[in-house]
């Protein structure tokens, strides 16, 4: 990148092992920095400008087209953008980052799950609560009414 044009956004820096598929024969390489856009790697020989690659991550594939490449070094336009902290975490799931992005914001299915118990708990002690409340209401009205002739009773007594 030239100097007089700013980066877009951050790289991450990172040394990762990567395999690297395209401009030759498939090798070992070395992931040094990261971003959701592109990223600088290490490989014997380095690819060849405008040759397509793929960069083999952990559990990730990054594709994208070599941009400017040195002897040993070369940095890669990706053909689209990423998460790269799925990348450098090495996280399981998407690493495009429209796909990743969502698939962070949707609950997972144990998630989901414990809520669904969650919710269910609540309200079975919400039914439980109001058949005790209906209970105790009907309980005091048959005290109360059985009690009834016994007020009349202390009142005739008294005097009233």
């Amino acid at each position: 990148m030239s100097a007089d044009k700013p980066r877009i956004e951050d790289r991450s820096q990172a040394i990762l092992q990567a395999r690297l598929r395209g401009g030759g024969a498939e090798r070992e390489a070395c992931l040094l920095d990261l971003s959701s856009r592109g990223f600088m790697a290490l490989a014997d020989p380095a690819p060849p400008r405008g040759t397509f690659v793929e960069l083999l991550v952990g559990r990730h594939s990054l594709v994208g087209q070599v941009q400017w490449s040195e002897e040993r070094r070369f940095g890669v336009k990706l053909r689209e953008q990423i998460d790269s902290l799925a990348v450098l975490g090495n996280e399981a799931g998407p690493t495009a980052l429209k796909v990743a992005k969502i698939a962070r914001n949707k609950p997972s299915v144990q998630a989901r799950l414990a809520f669904s118990q969650h919710f269910a708990r609540g309200f079975t002690y919400g039914i439980l609560a109001a058949v005790a409340a209906v209970a105790a209401t009907t309980m005091a009205s048959a005290v109360t009414a059985s009690l009834a002739p016994l007020t009349k009773v202390t009142s005739a007594l008294a005097g009233h």
